[in-house]
């Protein structure tokens, strides 16, 4: 665990492999398959901006993804209970969450499943995520950066567990990241390609090869998006679950329906 916990200082993320599988994990994954096969059904019959879902979904369509409450609506009796069920089967895991912050809670609410599309599958109103901070969460951006290419306003501190539920990074799309830690949030004016390699330079962003099972613990700061390339065939599911201290807990998510490293649920 020291190792991990030194590469998530160093790099600005970890990856752990082989620690969220079984049932558990294979239930979720199995659901996942079944619903986004239903979302495409609809996309073809309605159009991705016209799709008649429960606002508790949470779809955007942009992205491709929602709340994975969807997961009841097929086969899954319970999300909550299911993810608990994956996590505690994976003790050094959380372990891991707690040793690098104290992340103990997870908010269920903002939990989002992902379909990310091989590119010449993907629906006219789909496109991969840009480059992005996860600090940047909820956060109002100044017109222009106050210290070029950074803005000082504060970041929302938390760490992201970002699970694949299918095998990505080599014939599918994974994560790709900056393997450099970050204290200040970019400017949205910064973030593209060009700006960023010269910023990083000569430190190139690495995809990650990953497999169901393992996970990527990704800090607030850590640039990083959805790694597509154009020879990709296969599309990618995945599971992104926030992970907070209790202390830094946003007011804005105050209300939301929380899992907790103790077990207990609010």
């Amino acid at each position: 665990m020291e190792a991990a916990v030194q590469d998530y200082h160093e790099r600005g993320f970890t990856v752990v492999r082989g620690q969220f599988g079984g049932a558990a994990l294979g239930a979720i994954a199995t659901a996942t398959a079944a619903c986004f096969e239903a979302m495409n059904d609809a996309i073809a019959r309605h159009g991705p901006a016209h799709i008649p879902l429960p606002p508790s979904y949470r779809f955007d369509p942009y992205s491709t993804a929602l709340n994975p409450i969807a997961l009841e609506d097929f086969g899954l009796a319970s999300f909550a209970a299911t993810l608990r069920a994956c996590l505690t089967a994976a003790p050094d895991g959380l372990a891991l969450l707690d040793a690098i912050g104290g992340f103990t809670h997870c908010t269920l609410t903002r939990a989002t499943l992902r379909q990310q599309y091989a590119p010449h599958r993907a629906h006219p109103l789909h496109h991969p995520n840009r480059w992005h901070q996860e600090g940047a969460y909820g956060v109002t951006f100044p017109p222009q950066p106050d210290a070029p290419p950074h803005c000082t306003t504060p970041p929302t501190p938390m760490v992201t567990l970002w699970l694949p539920l299918t095998p990505c990074g080599i014939d599918a799309p994974s994560l790709e990241l900056y393997p450099i830690p970050q204290t200040q949030l970019f400017h949205y004016h910064a973030l593209s390609d060009r700006t960023l390699a010269a910023h990083f330079a000569p430190t190139p962003p690495e995809l990650l090869p990953l497999e169901p099972g393992d996970g990527v613990l990704v800090h607030w700061g850590t640039l990083h998006r959805s790694g597509v390339r154009a020879g990709m065939r296969c599309d990618r599911f995945s599971l992104g679950l926030r992970w907070f201290n209790p202390t830094q807990i946003p007011k804005s998510l105050r209300g939301d329906r929380w899992l907790i490293r103790s077990n207990l649920w609010v």
